[in-house]
């Protein structure tokens, strides 16, 4: 059997009809005999959030749980780890990347903020976590709810109770919204997704007003945050000029970090089916899902080869995170420094992590950890071979510095 869609409801109905001994007939959940029809109704939707129990976290192993490297690895910079919730469901749009209406009616429905805080404090209580991530739709959807939940946070009480968020829709972050997570957070995220006007407007249907991001970016950091930004490219009819467009507007924006994906056609999302339409995928190919990820394309399109789109992701992210980073750039070398540190406790082997470290050394003149760093760089490229063909693969980013021409 298969649960289409949020399942609390419908799971509960499926065990009592399999405890009584009846026929399983319930609304979006679909068996073996059902494969050739439209299997288009979802799960009837928990309406009222706070009716569901807080998750027991006593069923995983709870140590490898928090300290997960998610998809936010960066926000893993606390010794109790990160807790990842959920304060609302649904989301009114229908971005074409995305697959969340696919699961739900598109309405939004929210926890209250007691029933929220309740299970933080249990959770505080219980395992000493103070960092929390959530993994909202939209948690800018209403302004009023979303200061309520970021003044809870500061006023609970919780020392160093930390809010975070995945992407902030930028059609929505008011400057009033970043004071309020200034507050309780060291870090923002914001959900640009292209860096072309035209691609926000006529192919992913999402309409984000680049120059206003711009002004995001800068009154995050004049509140002390440190900004990520998430982007995409590949596309459908996405062109190679199109994608050199936004990556010339990512070369403005001055985010501290990049988080630079590839579009993966979700089953459920218009990108899907406009791929599907154009006959560059097949409407059913499990091997597809199976080699989809975020961070590398494994199919080409007219515009542009999957070869051709992974090295031009990797080689953005390359430039804009590691050679020409914000922070070195502009000279703020002790947060440059705790940035690539944090990375590095994970990818120890980074080539260009180490060597970003090194030049933030370099310039706050601490010569002996430069010079650690710098002796690390050349055992790592001659002893690791995923650290040299790094080097080697994408070594004209260096060409300015004088990591260009090493003796391997």
């Amino acid at each position: 059997y298969v649960f289409r869609g949020e399942s609390e409801i419908a799971l509960y109905k499926f065990i009592k009809n399999y405890r009584d001994k009846k026929k399983q007939n319930i609304q979006g959940v679909y068996s073996k005999n059902d494969i050739n029809l439209e299997m288009n109704q979802i799960c009837e939707l928990v309406t009222n959030l706070d009716e569901l129990p807080y998750p027991n976290l006593e069923l995983v192993n709870f140590s490898s749980y928090v300290n997960a490297r998610k998809l936010f690895k960066f926000y893993q910079d606390c010794d109790k780890g990160v807790i990842e919730l959920v304060g609302s469901r649904g989301c009114p749009f229908k971005c074409t990347f995305c697959s969340g209406h696919s699961s739900n009616n598109r309405n939004v429905r929210f926890r209250t903020i007691e029933n929220i805080m309740g299970e933080i404090k249990g959770l505080y209580e219980r395992y000493g976590v103070v960092r929390f991530l959530f993994n909202d739709d939209l948690i800018v959807a209403n302004e009023s709810r979303f200061f309520k939940v970021t003044n809870a946070f500061r006023d609970s009480g919780i020392p160093g109770l930390a809010f975070q968020s995945q992407g902030l829709d930028c059609r929505f972050v008011t400057n009033k919204m970043i004071d309020a997570v200034s507050e309780t957070s060291d870090a923002v995220l914001f959900a640009v997704d292209s860096g072309s006007q035209y691609i926000q407007k006529h192919i992913i249907k999402k309409n984000v007003n680049l120059e206003r991001v711009k002004e995001l970016v800068d009154y995050s950091h004049k509140k002390g945050l440190i900004v990520r930004c998430n982007f995409i490219f590949g596309f459908p009819n996405e062109t190679k000029e199109l994608m050199n467009n936004a990556a010339d507007y990512m070369r403005t924006l001055n985010a501290d970090w990049y988080q630079i994906f590839t579009a993966v056609p979700f089953v459920g999302t218009e990108l899907h089916d406009q791929f599907v339409k154009m006959g560059i995928l097949n409407k059913y190919d499990e091997e597809l899902w199976e080699l989809s990820h975020y961070g590398v394309r494994s199919f080409d399109t007219d515009t542009c080869t999957s070869n051709e789109l992974n090295n031009f992701t990797y080689s953005l992210n390359l430039e804009l995170n590691f050679v020409n980073n914000y922070n070195l750039r502009t000279s703020q070398y002790a947060r440059a420094i705790e940035i690539f540190k944090e990375l590095l406790s994970g990818y120890p082997f980074h080539v260009f992590g180490q060597i970003a470290l090194y030049q933030a050394y370099k310039g706050l003149g601490d010569l002996e950890n430069s010079l650690k760093v710098k002796e690390r760089i050349h055992k790592i490229i001659v002893g690791n071979e995923s650290s040299r063909e790094m080097y080697e693969k994408h070594r004209e980013l260096l060409k300015n510095t004088e990591f260009y021409s090493l003796s391997l």
